[in-house]
């Protein structure tokens, strides 16, 4: 991929939690939320993270975002590893890299007004000469949000769903971001509702040249939005690629299981494929193997003891799994 079209550039990341340990001498153990996690994302476009409810999408967006310290790995933004920097180093890098949370009830400040919701942050940066043009600078985002003007000085309760989303979104573009995480940004809406923020979505990265990271578990969604789509399971990245790639000729066992249950009108999509066992936890620090064997009819020896790394099967699409060639 060439560097000059690279924004960001995530190399084998890992996030770990510690585990409650039952005795006072035995050593703690971590559980990686997020392991050996590496994706690219090019200016202007929409990489889309698909998985299971729990499979670490959130705490890998938050980790490339400094919400979490990265235990391991590297985060390069704009050709600059931000990873290890501390808190005043990081602050230009703030407003250049933005989030929407997936909650538009709880991640708006309900005693503010939705004027100050998104001058704050204009405020902050140092953005404006004064507060008049910050609150300006903020009448132009909700603008371009679809909030009217006269209802800018109404506090969120007085929102709907979608009308919060929106607002969310108005604060995410008012420090002129490059790059923006919406983690499930739709996933509270109604269907109605949800055609209209994907379509405010797209037509924002085309106005102000955003990237994005979209966040989903609705392969519908992602299909609809993304350039390229990347399928995690337990903490891990199992295959990633341009979205008609991974649509048309999912690679990995469990890209295709997740495409089976996916409801085409009149026939399905793909022949059903369905998994036996449970769903297991997160793995420990100490796990090897691939995390998906346990659960993958395809399954060897090997796929037991050794952890896959993602290999360039194709041009550009990407997959961890021992028998993807076989």
């Amino acid at each position: 991929m060439a560097g000059e079209d690279l924004l960001l550039d995530v190399r084998n990341m890992t996030k770990k939690f510690p585990l409650a340990r039952t005795g006072i001498f035995e050593k703690i153990k971590y559980v990686n939320a997020v392991k050996n996690f590496s994706v690219s994302i090019k200016r202007k476009e929409i990489f889309g993270l698909v998985g299971e409810s729990g499979c670490g999408k959130s705490t890998a967006a938050r980790t490339i975002i400094r919400l979490y310290e990265p235990d391991e790995g590297k985060i390069i933004y704009d050709g600059t590893d931000i990873s290890r920097f501390a808190e005043k180093e990081l602050r230009p890098y703030r407003k250049k890299m933005q989030m929407v949370f997936q909650n538009p009830y709880s991640s708006l400040n309900p005693r503010h007004t939705v004027k100050e919701i998104v001058t704050q942050p204009i405020m902050f940066h140092k953005l404006a000469k004064n507060r008049s043009e910050a609150e300006e600078k903020a009448m132009y985002y909700l603008d371009k949000v679809g909030v009217l003007r006269s209802q800018v000085d109404r506090y969120p309760h007085q929102f709907s769903g979608g009308q919060r989303q929106r607002i969310s979104i108005a604060r995410a573009l008012a420090v002129a971001p490059d790059f923006i995480i919406a983690d499930e940004p739709v996933s509270a809406l109604d269907v109605s509702i949800q055609a209209q923020i994907l379509n405010l979505l797209l037509d924002l990265r085309e106005e102000f040249s955003l990237s994005f990271m979209f966040i989903a578990h609705d392969l519908a969604v992602v299909r609809h939005v993304s350039d390229r789509v990347g399928i995690m399971y337990l903490g891990c990245l199992v295959e990633y690629g341009p979205y008609s790639r991974i649509f048309e000729n999912p690679l990995h066992p469990y890209t295709k299981t997740l495409l089976s249950a996916v409801p085409v009108l009149g026939k399905r999509s793909m022949e059903s494929v369905v998994l036996s066992g449970e769903v297991p936890s997160a793995p420990t620090e100490d796990f090897t193997g691939c995390v998906f064997a346990h659960r993958c009819i395809r399954h060897t020896e090997q796929c037991l003891k050794q952890t896959p790394v993602l290999k360039e099967i194709e041009s550009e699409h990407f997959i961890a799994c021992w028998s993807a060639d076989k």
